[in-house]
């Protein structure tokens, strides 16, 4: 009977235990998804900010298809408009030739105005011959049958129409050559959008998707992230500063990138939440240029940083 009382302590004092270690971890990650604290001196300074990215986005495939050629690697850095891979666009290609070609044959078609200087030609024709029978009628009448005059008219006739209808067509050849131009455009697009390009400066951080996969619209195939431009957020005391004071003016972050150096950027606060969090802050938020050192970038997100907000005097 003792042996089970003591067995049964030991039990509760090991739950008691795992469970004070649970809240222990929990305090803990709340502690680390802090975005930065105030000096307990000087309100002004913010230790333990987050630097976070501006842009950090999947690059989707837009249409669907088999990736033929994967352009870039990860960790590299590609410019807006670059090429980041490839899918089959063979048939695409195809009827972007047919639509050139269609294009090509329109344009021929409404500059071809030899049906219009035909029926121009016949109609004068038609018209002198006309205008004959009537003078001979009028020297010697009956020369001209009324009935053969009446042929001649007809064709007078007859010939305006030709020519009416012929330049009608040379109207419709005009508006055709626009429907075969927003149908090159079209086919244009249809190849552009069966390349995978980059959104903005920035760098590759993850590929999604291997050569030889399929893709259809809206799959992940690589991670990009801005690094040119970062996001430093911060939690302030709005205890001792209100949003006014620190609305809009400049800062200086201090980083350690390595142990033992240090660096110091600066920017303005961009952005002030309206919304109050626990413990009476507010948050703000910093845009900085950052830049690098050599093949390796000054700030990287995740890191933290020292803010100090200059306030007015």
């Amino acid at each position: 009977m003792r042996v089970s009382i003591i067995s049964w302590a030991a039990v509760a004092v090991a739950i008691v235990a795992t469970a004070g270690g649970i809240l222990a971890s929990g305090a803990s990650a709340a502690g680390q998804g802090q975005a930065g604290v105030s000096d307990a001196s000087d309100p002004s300074i913010i230790h333990d900010c987050l630097i976070t990215p501006i842009k950090l986005i999947p690059v989707p495939a837009e249409e669907m298809g088999r990736l033929v050629a994967i352009k870039v690697r990860e960790n590299q850095y590609v410019k807006k408009g670059e090429i980041l891979a490839q899918i089959d666009d063979r048939k695409a290609q195809a009827a972007l030739n047919v639509a050139e070609h269609k294009l090509a044959a329109a344009e021929k078609e409404a500059g071809n105005k030899i049906s219009v200087d035909y029926a121009k030609a016949k109609n004068l024709v038609a018209r002198a011959a006309y205008d004959k029978g009537t003078e001979a009628n009028d020297r010697v009448p009956g020369t001209t049958p009324a009935i053969e005059l009446l042929k001649l008219k007809l064709e007078v006739v007859a010939s305006k129409l030709e020519t009416d209808h012929a330049e009608y067509q040379l109207e419709i050849a005009a508006t055709t050559v626009g429907v075969r131009r927003a149908e090159l455009e079209a086919a244009k697009l249809d190849v552009e959008r069966l390349k995978i390009v980059a959104p903005w400066d920035g760098q590759i951080v993850k590929q999604e998707r291997e050569e030889g996969e399929w893709v259809k619209p809206g799959d992940p195939v690589f991670q990009m992230v801005q690094m040119d431009q970062l996001r430093i957020e911060a939690f302030v005391d709005g205890a001792r500063l209100a949003p006014a004071d620190v609305d809009k003016r400049p800062v200086s972050v201090k980083v350690t990138p390595a142990p033992g150096q240090e660096a110091t950027v600066q920017g303005q606060i961009t952005y002030v939440s309206p919304l109050v969090e626990a413990g009476n802050r507010f948050l703000v938020k910093v845009d900085v240029a950052n830049r690098r050192q050599g093949e390796h970038w000054l700030l990287r997100p995740g890191m933290k940083a020292e803010m100090t907000i200059h306030l007015r005097k």
